[in-house]
């Protein structure tokens, strides 16, 4: 036990005695130690406990040198299990039980029903016979899980399939809903294009009207100058000059009253071209959305158009819409048979299991080696090919890097075939 296993909390108090010495006695957890215990023993040993039962198996112990010699060193954890669990069996097997006096004199044994030798088929030939005994209930569980996760995807892409096939042809049918969305966007494009066309054509006019004040503002100012040149010369009598100014003065107030609306019209302006952009911008954003391209020609001709292709594009989404529903059955009826194929599995894996449990020991602990010998063939010739694969590498670039460079110019192999 490690440092670890203690601070997890995995040593706790306990009582080691004999099995015999535990006989009659009940516990919530039982650690057994399987070495040296016979077929008599192990019951009372594995049968103290009400929740767990451990058994304990020595591997170094339980095996014999011509069987370690055999199949050399554990790799795996599951070899490990595979082969402890085998030695114990043959060590069980060899052990001959108690009987009483009566079942000596009797022709018929009192054994538990085990296969005959002649009836099992051979691992090699059974489905799942390659797996190891750890491997086969896990199997089964996960076989059971895809097979419900299959069944339930089956269940939802049919959902699918037959909501999609009760909208076909109506309005509600996906294809009617895009269709008469792109239609709202081209019809909101074009409103809003004829919107920034108004705004542009107002702009426009307010530039005129502006041109024609400042052109007025020119001619008073040149005016008003002109008067207050003459104003400075002091060659006009009195009565003239109070004249002067008060012309000057007017001219003066209708150029700030023209400048005042100047500023105005040209804010309305801007005002006017800025939310015809924004307009515009908008009205190109909807057609790209409803077609899925740019383009820098005329949104007008551009919304004509997609209005032209109308009647094509609802064709190819009602189209859309029958291959998807198509698609959703093809996808159902595929889980379904991953369902059929997985409840197929855990079948079998389940039989099998059934199948090794009414094994002979002495059946049990040859299949077992046997698995466990051919499964180290496997990865020897999976490793042999991995390395000759890699040597054949290593040589091919060895042979490149070793070959002469041809000289500058000539074709290379394989050019002019």
């Amino acid at each position: 036990m490690s440092r670890k296993d203690i601070a997890e909390g995995r040593l706790t108090h306990g009582y080691a005695m004999t099995i015999g010495s535990a006989q009659g006695l009940t516990s919530d957890l039982t650690i057994a130690y399987g070495l040296h215990a016979d077929s008599r023993s192990l019951y009372p040993a594995m049968s103290r406990a009400r929740l767990e039962s451990h058994l304990f198996l020595p591997l170094d112990e339980l095996e014999d040198d011509v069987t370690r010699i055999r199949f050399g060193e554990v790799r795996t954890d599951s070899e490990r299990l595979d082969r402890a669990v085998a030695a114990c069996g043959r060590l069980l097997e060899e052990d001959r039980g108690d009987v009483m006096v009566t079942d000596e004199l009797t022709t018929e044994g009192r054994s538990m029903p085990t296969i005959p030798p002649a009836t099992v088929t051979p691992w090699s030939e059974r489905e799942w016979g390659h797996l190891a005994t750890a491997h086969l209930e896990p199997g089964v569980q996960q076989a059971n899980q895809d097979a419900a996760t299959a069944t339930e995807r089956a269940r939802t892409y049919a959902r699918q399939a037959d909501e999609l096939a009760a909208v076909l042809g109506t309005g509600q049918a996906p294809a009617r809903r895009t269709f008469a969305q792109i239609s709202r966007h081209l019809d909101t494009a074009d409103s809003e294009l004829a919107r920034a066309v108004r705004a542009e054509e107002q702009a426009d006019s307010i530039d005129l009207q502006l041109a024609r004040l400042r052109e007025s503002n020119r001619i008073e100012g040149d005016a008003e100058r002109k008067i207050v040149a003459r104003l400075a010369l002091k060659r006009t009598v009195l009565t003239g000059r109070r004249r002067m100014r008060e012309a000057a003065d007017v001219m003066h107030a209708r150029i700030e009253d023209r400048t005042r609306q100047i500023t105005e019209l040209d804010d309305r302006a801007a005002e006017l071209r800025a939310g015809a952009r924004a307009l515009r911008d908008s009205a190109k954003d909807r057609i790209h959305r409803s077609t899925g391209t740019d383009s820098d020609r005329p949104l007008s001709d551009r919304i004509a158009e997609c209005r032209a292709q109308l009647p094509a594009f609802a064709v190819r989404l009602s189209r859309a819409d029958a291959d998807r529903h198509e698609e959703l059955l093809r996808q159902a009826a595929s889980q379904r048979t991953i369902a059929a194929l997985e409840t197929r599995k855990a079948c079998g894996l389940r039989e099998e299991a059934e199948l090794r449990a009414r094994l002979t020991p002495g059946q049990a602990v040859r299949e077992t080696e046997a698995r466990s010998l051919a499964a180290r063939e496997a990865a020897a010739a999976r490793q042999a090919g991995q390395n000759l694969r890699r040597t054949t590498r290593e040589a091919g670039y060895r042979n490149r890097a070793a070959s002469p460079q041809q000289p500058q110019g000539w074709p290379s192999p394989g050019l002019g075939r």
